[in-house]
């Protein structure tokens, strides 16, 4: 008996809802229109890796802007919506229920400060090396710093990421920069700048890493050191190191270092 009445049930379920497709064809975008006033959005939920502050907040606020109900809301508008308000790097959305759309969002984390040469106005780069453009927040402003070209961001972001892996816990490349004429310098700990020219990027690199290892060369009151060198580096002591021989003083590695620099 319970087979029969579930048998029957599910008929005439099938029999409305190909009642109201047939109305809704007949009626065309009228019955749509009024169909959907009977199913508006309630509410956003975001989830994902956003504090719960912000996820409230941006909820609210992509709410703000659906128009319709929850059968013609655009869901790709939404989407949108949301990278560009938030430092979202990727979103998903779905509709959830009779009432809700949900969001999943995956955030940008910012991981350097880039320009492109001389201009002022920083943007921020995640750890994929990718840009974003938010307004930058006090705390940003002591991220470390890429400067050069567009095209030569992603070579930034993977010598800045070299610098931090090799250069050990003590020691922050605070700054990355290739000039014009594509000559490369570091700054570590905001107070030695390090320059490293045009060529030989991993073997002077080496030269340092060398030297550092047995000297604490960067932990000493150094102001720069230059590894154009071939066969060894200059080193400029700090004005207030109070040790003799300040300014710029070649360390041979192999021999003295020729005049030639690149």
């Amino acid at each position: 008996m319970a087979r029969v009445r579930d048998s029957a049930a599910h008929w005439v379920g099938g029999l409305v809802a190909v009642g109201l497709a047939g109305w809704l064809a007949t009626q065309g975008p009228m019955a749509w229109n009024w169909l959907d006033r009977q199913v508006p959005v309630e509410r956003v939920e975001v989830t994902g890796d956003l504090d719960p502050d912000r996820a409230r907040e941006l909820g609210r606020w992509l709410a703000s802007r659906i128009e319709g109900g929850l059968l013609t809301v655009d869901l790709d508008a939404l989407r949108r919506a949301a990278v560009e308000r938030a430092r979202i790097r990727q979103a998903w959305l779905r509709r959830s229920g009779l009432d809700a759309v949900r969001i999943r969002v995956e955030r940008h984390r910012a991981r350097a400060r880039w320009r492109p040469g001389s201009e002022r106005q920083w943007r921020l780069v995640n750890e994929r090396g990718a840009v974003f453009r938010p307004q930058l927040r006090p705390e940003e402003e002591e991220l470390p710093a890429l400067v050069g070209p567009r095209e030569r961001l992603a070579e930034l972001h993977r010598r800045l990421e070299e610098l931090d892996r090799r250069l050990g816990a003590d020691l922050d490349p605070t700054r990355v920069a290739v000039g014009q004429r594509g000559s490369w310098s570091a700054q570590v700990n905001e107070r030695v700048r390090v320059r490293f020219g045009t060529d030989h990027w991993s073997q002077r690199l080496e030269r340092l890493l060398q030297v550092q290892s047995g000297w604490d060369l960067l932990e000493r009151r150094v102001e720069r050191i230059d590894l154009r060198h071939p066969a060894g580096m200059a080193v400029a002591l700090a004005a207030d190191s109070g040790q003799e021989g300040e300014g710029a003083r070649p360390m041979e590695a192999g021999g003295p270092p020729p005049t030639t620099r690149r």
